[in-house]
C-alpha cells in the first residue's frame, strides 16, 4: 500500500522545480512515481487532471505497480494546483478526485508571496503565450475562465486541501522561505514528508530573475510564429528557431 505516499500539487514558480530535480530524487530515497519533465503524457496525471476515464482504484493500483517499495513515494506535477492561464477553473475538481483516489495522503502545497504575478507571466511566455499581460478582458469575464482566477488565493486552496485530507497531513512551502532560508525549508519539507534524508537537500533555490521587458517583447512576438499548448494555431510555423529569428527583425531591440 501507498501508505507514505506524499503528493506535491505546485504550483508554478514556487521551487517546484528544484524540488523534482534536488530534492526528490533517488539520492534522497524518493522515488518520483511520475515523469514530472513531461507530466502530460502520463495516464495517471491524465485521469487525476483531466478526469480522463478517472477510476480511483486504477489510480492507486498503476502508483503501487510503480512503487519499488523501498524508496518514498512522491506524486509532483504543478498542473495538480490548476492552470495560471485558465484561473484554475480546474482545480477543485482535481482535489476532488486526488482525496477520492489518495485519501492517505500527505499534501505539499507550494506557495509564494511576492513577485507573483510578473514571473508566472514570463513562464507563460515561455509556454508560448502571446498575450500583452495576464490580466482578466474586462467584456469577456462572463464567459472566459481566465487570469487571475483563483490561481493566486493560496489561502483558500491549503485549507481546501485540509478539510479533504485533514489539517495534519497538508503542509505550505513557501518559495521565500526556500530561497532565504533554505535550511528551514528543508527541515519543514523532511518535517512533512516523516523523511528525514531530504534534510540533505540543502542547496539553495537559483533565484531566476525575469527577463527584461524588451526580451519578454521579443519572446511574446515569437509565440505568434511557433506552435504551442498556449497558442495551437500560430500565424505561420517556423518552428522555435525561425521564431526567434522573427521576432528579432520585427523587434531587433
Amino acid at each position: 500500500m501507498l501508505d507514505r505516499l506524499v503528493v506535491h500539487i505546485g504550483l508554478h514558480k514556487t521551487g517546484t522545480s528544484w524540488l523534482q530535480r534536488q530534492a526528490f530524487v533517488p539520492a534522497f530515497g524518493v522515488q518520483q512515481l511520475v515523469d514530472s519533465a513531461q507530466p502530460w503524457d502520463d495516464h495517471v496525471l491524465q485521469s487525476l487532471v483531466l478526469g480522463q476515464n478517472f477510476d480511483p482504484h486504477a489510480v492507486r493500483t498503476e502508483l503501487e505497480r510503480r512503487w519499488d517499495a523501498s524508496a518514498l513515494p512522491v506524486l509532483s506535477a504543478e498542473r495538480l494546483g490548476g492552470h495560471p492561464i485558465s484561473g484554475a477553473y480546474d482545480r477543485w475538481a482535481i482535489a476532488d478526485r486526488l482525496a477520492e483516489a489518495l485519501p492517505g495522503a500527505r499534501i505539499l502545497v507550494g506557495t509564494r508571496s511576492e513577485g507573483w504575478e510578473e514571473s508566472i507571466y514570463a513562464q507563460m511566455l515561455r509556454e508560448g503565450y502571446t498575450g500583452h499581460s495576464l490580466d482578466r478582458p474586462a467584456r469577456s469575464e462572463w464567459k472566459t475562465a481566465s487570469w487571475p482566477g483563483i490561481y493566486t488565493d493560496v489561502a483558500a486552496l491549503v485549507e481546501g486541501y485540509r478539510q479533504r485530507f485533514g489539517r495534519d497531513r497538508v503542509t505550505e512551502l513557501p518559495y521565500e522561505l526556500l530561497r532565504d532560508r533554505p535550511r528551514e525549508y528543508t527541515e519543514q519539507l523532511a518535517r512533512a514528508c516523516q523523511h528525514d534524508a531530504l534534510m540533505g537537500a540543502s542547496v539553495a533555490a537559483v533565484h531566476r530573475e525575469n527577463e527584461r521587458p524588451s526580451d519578454l517583447e521579443r519572446l511574446r512576438i515569437a509565440n505568434y510564429f511557433k506552435k504551442s499548448a498556449l497558442n495551437p494555431d500560430p500565424w505561420i510555423d517556423l518552428g522555435p528557431r525561425g521564431a526567434e529569428l522573427a521576432a528579432r527583425v520585427l523587434k531587433p531591440f
